[in-house]
This record gives structure tokens, sequence and C-alpha cells, in this order.
């Protein structure tokens, strides 16, 4: 039991590699020291004389370093992807209208009254006063409506909540116009006052912060836990109870797609009539339980606003297999429209072409 929990320990890395499609970089330095910090045990089992067992599993460690191995043969190497040390080698880089690039500067000066413009917190790693509890820094988001709503983001919680990606401002743009709002998800300014609002992989969690801005009666921001990305999370709950003044109830909560939804439920005192996911449908083996989750949490009548782009990481037919497999399960798609964007703000640095544009369709139980 000890040897194989100590091999899990050591799988983590594989999956984040195989979920982001890309490898970190290192120095030859650093590559030669896990080189040899690797199969230096190796020798010592060899030479000392020990259990038939304890030497086997000296070999775990190999296993994971041959794996890494390969992904780094297979996927790119992310210079601006921070490693396990919390340090990354380049900076984003942003395309020109020409098709040149240049590096972005990082900010020298730190922000006025606390507050921080941007949808990422990358242009941060490897400063050497960074401080890795970040979620005192306040970023401001607005809308095209005049809308302002403040939110957190935690930057060594890559995949969990450090950036804000082009789907969750398009649904927060959406949210915000009530014409747009009535039209789309038939949500009244009445109805919305009225409206429990539950949002899966949350991260930033905008188009939940702008519901409880516009006056949804409740709100239950949920993603999986990862500490740096929740503590984050309830800071920007606590901003966005404040802000409302406690006219809407805002709850965050750990979930796993298809886990049971007892606890999301109860925080919303009932069952929702909106669900929302914002990028949720890059890996297709989510796809499941997350329609799983969405049922069980809507009312009858209910609304599943679904926003994604397309990352290159997987074919096309896999993402879109997302809606024929709610199709298969009773729902119905009653809107859909794409938004297009020059590129995607969270990932400057991205060749693939038309990643930055937005799917929307608004799923409903048949």
């Amino acid at each position: 039991m000890v040897y194989t929990l100590g091999f899990v320990r050591l799988c983590p890395q594989i999956y984040i590699n195989y979920k982001f499609k890309s490898v970190s970089y290192l120095p030859w330095r650093v590559f030669v020291y896990k080189i040899f910090s690797t199969f230096v045990d190796d020798v010592f089992a060899c030479l000392i004389d020990m259990p038939l067992k304890h030497r086997v599993m000296t070999l775990r460690d190999d296993v994971v370093f041959l794996v890494v191995l390969y992904q780094t043969f297979v996927y790119r190497v992310d210079k601006s992807r921070a490693n396990e040390y919390g340090i990354a080698y380049e900076e984003e880089k942003m395309e020109l209208e020409g098709g040149e690039e240049k590096a972005v500067e990082e900010e020298k000066e730190e922000p006025d009254d606390n507050v921080m413009e941007g949808s990422s917190m990358r242009s941060l790693f490897g400063e050497e006063d960074f401080d890795e509890d970040d979620t005192n820094i306040v970023h401001e988001w607005a809308s095209a409506q005049g809308v302002t709503v403040q939110y957190h983001l935690s930057a060594f919680a890559r995949g969990f909540g450090d950036a804000l990606w082009n789907s969750s401002e398009d649904l927060a743009e959406l949210l915000c116009d009530s014409a747009a709002r009535e039209e789309k998800l038939g949500i009244t300014p009445l109805g919305l006052q009225e409206l429990a609002v539950v949002e899966f992989g949350a991260a930033a969690a905008l188009p939940s912060l702008v519901c409880a801005k516009m006056g949804a009666r409740c709100v239950v921001i949920t993603d999986q836990f990862e500490e740096n990305a929740f503590k984050a999370l309830n800071a920007t709950a606590e901003r966005a109870r404040e802000g409302g003044r406690g006219l809407c109830k805002v709850e965050v909560r750990a979930h796993s797609w298809g886990e049971g939804v007892e606890t999301l439920v109860e925080a919303g005192a009932g069952k929702f009539g909106l669900c929302i996911a914002s990028d949720c449908l890059y890996f297709p083996g989510g796809h499941e339980v997350l329609l799983q989750s969405a049922a069980a949490c809507l009312e009858s009548g209910g609304r599943f606003l679904v926003g994604y782009s397309l990352h290159g990481n997987v074919e096309e037919a896999q993402i879109l297999s997302f809606f024929v497999k709610a199709v298969e399960r009773g729902w119905t798609i009653d809107k859909e429209w794409k938004i297009e964007h020059e590129r995607q703000k969270a990932a400057t640095w991205s060749k693939v072409q038309n990643r930055g544009d937005v799917y929307v369709k608004v799923l409903k139980r048949g």
C-alpha cells in the first residue's frame, strides 16, 4: 500500500501535461539534475542489499520519468507555462495585425487601488517578490452595458481559475443585456429576481457574478476543489456579497461532475432555473458526467447555457459529441449562435486558428 501510494503521488504531472497537451520548459541544467536524481536510487538499489520488493519499487519514478520524456516528444514545450517550481521562462506573446509577434512587457509598477486589469496572472510568474497567496489582487471587468464586477484569480491554480477566457466574457455580456437575456434565455427582469443559478467549472465565475449583480435570487459557484482556486473563489464570492448588499445569496461549493448534487440544491434552496458551463467541453471524457450534474440540478423548464471555444487539443467532432449525448438523453438545443474574436485573450501565444471564437448553445429538457 505504501509503495502504491508513493507511485500515485508521482503521477499528477503526467495528467496535467495530458490535460494541457503541453509540457513546461526546463533548462538543460535542471533536466540533467532530474535525470541524475531519478536514476541514482537505482544504482544504490543494485549495490546495497535490500528486499527484492523494495528494489523493484525504486523503478516507479523511472516509469514516470519515461512517460514524461514521451510527452515531451509528442507535446509542445510551453515556456509560458509554470513548472512545478512556479517558474515560467518566457512571457506571453501577442500576435500583431501584420502577423509579427512581440513579447508583452511585465508590469513594473503596482496597480492603482489594488486593481489589476487583464485576464491572466501568468505575466507575474518569475517575479522575485511574488507572493503565492495572490488572491488579494482584484481584477475588474466591465460589460458593454456598463455593468462592472470585480473578481479574483490565482496564478498558481493553472486550469482552475488562473485566467479569464472569451467564453466567460461573452456569457457575462449576454446576462448583462436584459433584452438579449429575454430573447435567448426567456428570462425577464422580474423573472431574474426569482432565479437560482448554478455554474459548473466556474474558474473566475464571471457569469455567476453578473447574475448576482443583476439581481438573481441565488447564485451557487462550483468547481473541482483546488486550494488556490478556492481561495480566489471565496474572495470573489465575498466581494459579490458586499456589492450586492445581501440581496443575492452567493455560495461557493466544491463539485466534481457526476457526484451527488444535494449540497448544491441545498445551497440554492431548491433546484436551479439556469445552469451555466463556460469553456468546459475541451475534455470529452467529462461530457457525460457534466450532463448528469446539470440534469440533476435543473428544475422543470430551466435552461442550460453552454459556451465553448475550439482549443485544438482534440478534434471538433469530439467537442460536439457533448451535444449528441445531450440530445440522446432528452435535451433539445433551443438556441445557438457564434461570436467571432480575433484571438483568445487568455492564450495570446496560441497558433490554433479561430481559437478565440465562442460558440453558445442553450439547452433545455425535452
